[in-house]
């Protein structure tokens, strides 16, 4: 399935996010995909044996001897089901216990407590996190309290304890054109694909995922939207989501977008107005809404 690029690898843009958040400071920063390294190299080395996955981890660490490590997963299954690949990622990262280790994403926020009790990491950052990782880091090197958020979770003189201050709602504006340095976009498509529709829109055609709005209207009570992103939906600037569709159709020759929106027709005139301007500039680009 691997090499039929049948799996899912879907561009980190949650992590490009948070890099963005962090470029004011004068800190190194480098994104790992273990999830694209895996499918790389099963793709390309025939001799590669992919039950030892965690020796990219490994290495990476061994090669750049970072101080701080966030790491972050996104699944459907229980956290801590057998060899589930974000404790395994964690249970490493302790063996190591040279860095301080973040967590955070949707598996870490509904799973703090356990993560914490287990001594699996230092900190939980709850929900979005552009804010509190931007707080913690200025905490951290800079000696320097802007506005105080919550929701980033630790463990002090045996018990849990959060950050005090006010509750983080991301202020959605800008996009990802300067950051998509990070990682190796061109590529993914080369290891797996977003969906069904993607393979159909070309299985050679370089694709990426865009974003207009975060959040949903439905309110679900066996969903995690709301909980994780705050009830209601905010939405981004109509021209810096067309502009990083521009750049990434023209630099780097993307041709099928993959819409990350939860509720991406919610907003009546932002998504026909984006529409109309994508026709307007004419990008001849193809896109799914799996969602």
């Amino acid at each position: 399935v691997a090499k039929n690029k049948g799996y899912y690898a879907y561009p980190p843009n949650n992590l490009l996010w948070l890099t963005k958040s962090l470029k004011g400071m004068d800190i190194d920063i480098k994104i790992l995909d273990l999830n694209y390294e895996l499918l790389k190299n099963v793709n390309k080395d025939s001799s590669y044996d992919y039950k030892n996955w965690l020796l990219v981890l490994e290495r990476y660490i061994q090669q750049h001897k970072p101080s701080v490590i966030g790491v972050s997963c996104t699944s459907v299954s229980n956290l801590f089901e057998e060899g589930h690949p974000f404790i395994q990622i964690l249970k490493l990262l302790k063996k190591y216990d040279k860095s301080i280790v973040l967590t955070g994403g949707v598996n870490a926020t509904g799973s703090y407590k356990e993560l914490l009790d287990k001594g699996l990491c230092h900190f939980v950052f709850s929900g979005e996190s552009e804010n509190k990782i931007n707080y913690f880091f200025n905490s951290l090197f800079n000696n320097k309290i802007d506005i105080q958020k919550s929701g980033i979770f630790f463990k002090a003189n045996g018990k849990i304890e959060q950050t005090k201050g006010e509750r983080d709602i991301v202020d959605l504006k800008g996009n990802l054109i300067d950051v998509y340095n990070y990682i190796k976009l061109g590529d993914y498509h080369n290891v797996g694909s977003l969906n069904p529709y993607s393979r159909e829109a070309g299985i050679d055609k370089k694709y990426a995922a865009i974003q207009l709005n975060r959040g949903c209207r439905g309110n679900c009570v066996f969903c995690g939207v709301s909980d994780f992103v705050g009830h209601g939906i905010r939405h981004y600037p109509v021209k810096d989501v067309v502009d990083e569709i521009n750049y990434l159709a023209k630099e780097h020759g993307i041709k099928h977008f993959e819409w990350l929106d939860d509720d991406l027709l919610i907003n009546k005139k932002e998504i026909m107005d984006l529409l109309r301007e994508i026709i307007r500039r004419d990008l001849k680009i193809t896109w799914a809404a799996n969602n």
